[in-house]
């Protein structure tokens, strides 16, 4: 069954009243499966407020990952998440127009990770998934992306892919220049799964209406 067509059959139960009323069918994410062959680009997104304030969008691009496995010839599976040592917003405008990859390591920790591993990326927060990481990318429904590392595995992003259509200086306000050291990333962005709902045999659909137990 299409995703569209079930939530036709009833989009208050599986939206929520205020949600529909607010933004009708539609569910207002993203979902994507995600397999990294190799380390994805450095990249940041604006939040909801940044996308309404300057780019005229309804939604930024806040972003959560479920890590569902890894390859078997990944040792230490990890991904970018936040600045451990930021640099100034002049620095890092001349380490980007430079494309000084080294320095722009120098910014980020390995955050390790493991399959079932829940994170969150806000706007503002710049990350990247490390390679041979296969995962579910949930997001805001918008393509809005800050991309400052230019070339990767030979492919170079064209102009258009890199600052939202708007130049370095206009992007460098989207960023979240704080430190944020493993233990905050851990306690900040990392997520324990949680049971929410229990379906079984029990659980049953009315006409018009569907149910679950409890």
């Amino acid at each position: 069954m299409l995703f569209s067509d079930l939530i036709e059959l009833d989009p208050e139960y599986f939206l929520g009243a205020a949600h529909v009323q607010r933004f009708g069918k539609q569910p207002m994410v993203l979902v994507k499966l995600l397999d990294s062959a190799m380390r994805l680009q450095y990249q940041a997104h604006p939040t909801a407020e940044f996308a309404q304030r300057y780019l005229g969008s309804s939604s930024g691009k806040a972003e959560a990952y479920y890590i569902l496995a890894v390859r078997e010839e990944v040792e230490e599976p990890y991904v970018y998440l936040g600045f451990q040592r930021p640099p100034s917003p002049e620095a890092f405008q001349r380490c980007v127009e430079e494309q000084n990859l080294a320095e722009m390591e120098s910014y980020f920790d390995r955050i390790r990770v493991r399959p079932g591993d829940t994170l969150f990326i806000p706007g503002g927060v710049p990350h990247a998934i490390g390679e041979g990481i296969f995962m579910v990318e949930i997001m805001e429904p918008s393509g809005l992306a800050v991309r400052f590392e230019f070339e990767r595995a030979g492919y170079t992003l064209p102009e258009s892919a890199r600052f939202m259509g708007r130049g370095l200086d206009f992007c460098l306000d989207v960023f979240d220049f704080q430190a944020t050291p493993e233990a905050l990333v851990r306690s900040k962005y990392m997520f324990e799964p949680r049971l929410e709902a229990r379906y079984g045999p029990s659980a049953h659909r009315a006409p018009g209406r569907l149910h679950h137990p409890g």
